[in-house]
Formats: structure tokens, sequence, C-alpha cells
């Protein structure tokens, strides 16, 4: 059987069909086949709003049918002659536009009119619009290889516990993890909650498997969500870390509907873990091996320095006459360089000290902590004629004799590198530290900081050292003009690692420093 090529009469007078019936008001394309002389008989008004002709320029079914479903068409049709009674067949195909390409549309075939004998004379056809239902599916088929794609590369899978069907609902990406293909699908879709749990539980490591029940079990109880991390064996003996979290569906009442699930294969990261895990255990034992190194070292060089400084001393004092002057010349730059050496030692422990303390946090008055600052660096104000000035400092939680420590290294910093022509005068202001400068300096937004700058006049420097100088032994002058042994600023930047906070600098030649210490509030 071909298609019709052209209808004999659309609106035939003749016809009950060609007056207005409830037809023209279907909400899909009805129309009349003749199998005697193969044409159209009656077609609806509808077909004017779903593909765009009047009935008047349909000319047959091959105006309608779209090319490449001429040959689908033609097959149901032959199916719609042996109909037999009242029953009807479906099939989806496309039908031309006149304004587009195509659209879907189901077809429902019945046989109308039949003969003496009971063969059919004509056939009745409702087609319903249902391209948005197959673009929808399409978009859900496309959406599901999508998430099957992703659940490949990142490995992990979905599921759903659904309780008041008492059935487990997994992705294939969940029976990846254990090494299975798509087909394990086909095997798995009929089993009971028991035999579906039986066969999961079946790949979970024996020693985990009392861990993983016991935390669904109290999940269930308090309905709540769950997170637990497990090991499993895959089909080739392969052991993976997996981890599953859940998300506990509740009605109104508070009643427990489904577990919303998710599992990942973390082996990758739990191996990387305990390899960094592994690192940090030992670069924190290196680190304390030179820690105590360092502490020792400083500690016994102590006493040869203090011999070396007594006998020159001594030396000075019986043999000053037969040393010369250039031999009390050489002695007393020995000595010079002893204490410089003596300081650089006590510099060192005090380094030291900052790591080895373990003086607990507590709450502490910031304000009494820069008083005993200042007064530590009494004589060293006096001689400058320094003007400190600050503002009403904050109380935290942090190791106070450490931030003294912080606070008096600053303001020496100030008094040290300054103008001699001028009289240091350093200014000292806190505040609380704002979501948005929590965000731009990296740290936690939900933790509270505060800010303590100190801004002085001194000397300054180019923003191009600024890590530089809080290096140990670091320095950007030379001694003669300015004595220390560098290591002021890294005890600073010590201290307030220490504290789990930051500390900043901002300066340029000549204009001053402003050194801006961020602290946590609480530990």
């Amino acid at each position: 059987m071909s298609l019709p090529e052209h209808i004999s009469t659309v609106e035939n007078p003749q016809s009950s069909w060609s007056q207005p019936l409830l037809s023209d008001f279907f909400p899909g394309i009805v129309y009349i086949y003749d199998l005697g002389s193969r044409n159209l008989t009656y077609i609806n008004k509808k077909v004017t709003e779903l593909i765009g002709y009047a009935p008047s320029e349909i000319l047959g079914l091959k105006s309608m049918i779209y090319k490449e479903d001429t040959e689908t068409f033609r097959t149901n049709l032959e199916i719609g002659n042996f109909l037999p009674g009242i029953q009807t067949h479906n099939f989806p195909c496309r039908y031309n536009h006149k304004t587009s390409t195509w659209k879907y549309f189901n077809n429902q075939i019945s046989v109308l009119g039949r003969n003496a004998d009971g063969s059919p004379t004509s056939l009745l056809i409702i087609a319903q619009d249902i391209s948005s239902q197959i673009q929808a599916e399409e978009e859900l088929k496309k959406s599901k290889e999508l998430m099957k794609e992703v659940e490949e590369i990142l490995e992990f899978g979905t599921w759903t516990w659904d309780f008041a069907k008492n059935k487990i609902y997994r992705s294939t990406g969940t029976y990846r993890l254990f090494g299975y293909n798509d087909s394990i699908i086909e095997k798995v879709k009929d089993y009971t909650l028991d035999e579906e749990a039986r066969f999961y539980l079946g790949h979970v490591s024996p020693e985990d498997r009392g861990k993983v029940w016991a935390v669904i079990h109290k999940s269930r109880a308090e309905k709540s969500d769950f997170e637990v991390e497990y090991k499993a064996i895959s089909i080739t003996g392969e052991e993976r870390n997996l981890i599953a979290r859940a998300k506990a569906v509740r009605d109104e009442n508070g009643t427990l509907l489904k577990f919303l699930g998710v599992t990942g294969d973390v082996t990758k990261l739990t191996r990387y873990r305990r390899e960094i895990e592994s690192y940090l255990a030992e670069l924190n034992r290196s680190n304390k091996e030179l820690e105590e190194f360092a502490f020792v070292a400083s500690h016994d060089l102590q006493e040869p320095l203090r011999k070396i400084i007594t006998f020159s001393e001594r030396l000075q004092g019986k043999f000053k006459a037969t040393l010369g002057s250039e031999g009390s010349a050489y002695l007393s730059r020995m000595t010079v360089a002893t204490e410089n050496m003596r300081n650089l030692i006590d510099n060192l422990l005090e380094f030291s000290r900052i790591t080895r303390n373990r003086e607990a946090f507590a709450l502490t008055d910031l304000n009494e902590i820069l008083e005993e600052a200042r007064s530590e660096l009494e004589l060293k104000i006096e001689e400058t004629g320094a003007d400190i000035q600050f503002q009403q400092l904050p109380t935290i939680i942090c190791n106070a004799p450490q931030i003294k420590q912080l606070f008096v290294n600053l303001l020496s910093n100030s008094l040290k590198f300054r103008d001699p022509e001028t009289p240091p005068l350093i200014l000292i202001t806190s505040g609380v530290l704002g979501y948005q400068e929590k965000l731009e300096e990296n740290l936690a937004p939900q933790d509270q900081y505060v800010k303590i700058s100190f801004t002085d006049n001194g000397i300054g420097f180019e923003m191009e050292y600024s890590d530089r100088i809080f290096q140990i032994f670091q320095r950007l002058h030379g001694k003669s003009e300015y004595p220390g042994s560098g290591i002021g600023l890294a005890i600073c930047k010590k201290i307030v690692d220490r504290h789990k906070g930051l500390i900043r600098v901002d300066s340029s030649p000549l204009k001053g420093s402003i050194f801006s210490v961020y602290l946590p509030t609480q530990h």
C-alpha cells in the first residue's frame, strides 16, 4: 500500500462529516482515510492550528507525513486494515509543518466503516501533538547520558532509599564503583530490599559492615542525614575507599520518607591524605629536631662566650700596657665581636622559644600588654624622644608573653629605623575586620579577627623587600648604620603564625611604614 496522493473531497455535502462537528474542537488532527479510493474524505480544522495548513491545502497524506517517516506510516496503515472490532493501533511519526521542519504526533488508527463481510472500508486516524513530550524525553535522555559520564569521570553514583516502596534505587555509577558494567541494572532492578542490601553489602569490607549498618540505623532512628566512610571490595578483588552521604527527606509531620544519597570513590584522596600526613609528621619531626638543635647549640655556646668575654676583660685590665695601643685595639674589636655573637645567640634562643613555649592561651587585655612593652623600652623611648600614641585595644585570647614580645619588637623596629633629625612618632590603632576584609586576606569568614596597626614616620623601604624583612637574618641596612641581628621581625612573624594570624607591611622610602597584625579573637 502506498500513501494516497490527494483528498477527493474534504467537505463532502453528502457526508455528515462536512458539517461543523465536535472533531473541530478536539485537541488533535482528526481525518478519515477511504480504503477504496485511498483518499482522505475528511480532515478537521485543527490541522491548521497544529501544522499550519488549511484543509484545502492538504493534497494527501504524502503532503502531511514527513518524508523520512513515510515508510513507517505506510507499514502502520497496513496494520489498520486488519484491526478487529473497535480495537485501535497507536504509533508515533512526524508530520510536516508549514513554517518549520516537522512536529511529532502520536497516531491512533481505528476502523470507521466495514462491508457486510466485515472487511474495513475506511479508517479513522486521530493524531495528537507529542512534540514537547518527545523533546522532554530527548532532553531527559541526554541528561541521563551526561550524568552517567559525570559519574564515570568523577567516580561516584547516586541512590534513593524509598521507605514507602521499601526499595533502593541506585544509578549505574554506584555499581560501577565495584567494577560492574551497565548490564548490572537489569540483574538487580527486580531485587527486593533485602536482596539488594545483601548484594551491595557483600562488597563492603567485613570489618566495616557493622559500622555502616550502625550509622544507617542511627540515622533512621533520628531521621537525620548521615555520612560514613568505609572500605569496599570490587569484583576483581581490589580494595577501595568509599564515602556515602545521605540527605533525610521528611514530610510535614516529620515522617522519614526517603534517603537521597551519593556514594563516591575516595581511594586516591585517602592515599594522598595519608601521604601528606606522613610527610607532615616527618616535617614536624625534622623541625622539632632542628629547633632542639638550635636551642641546645645556642645554650651551649653561651658558656664559652662568657669565658671569652671574661678573659678578654682580664687581659685588658692586667696586660693593657704590655699589649700596647695596637694590641688593645685588637682585643677591643674581639670583645665587640664576641658581644655581637652573644646577642645573636640570645636572639636565636628567643626565636626557638616561640615554638617551644607551651604556655596556655588565655583572655588577655592588650592594653596591659602594650603598657608592659612600653615600660620595657622606656629608656629607648626617652633617648629618641619618641611620641607613642594609641587607641583603646581589644581583649582577646592569646599567649600573653608572646604578644608582648611582638609589641616590643614592632616598637623597637620603629624606634631603630628612624630619621636621626626627626623624633619618632608611632601611632597604634585597632579595629574588628569586616567580612570583605577577611575574604581579601583569605581568612576564615566565620571567625572574628582584630587588626592592630603600628604606623611610624621612619625611613621606610621599597615594597619589593616586604617579604624579605620577615625572614631570619635578612637585613636591608648595614650593621654600622642600624645595629641588630636581623631576627626581630622574623620572631614577629613566628608569633603571629603560631596565633594563626597574619602580619602585613606597607612602606615607602622616607615616608614611614605601617605594620598590620591580624589576630583571631578566639582559639
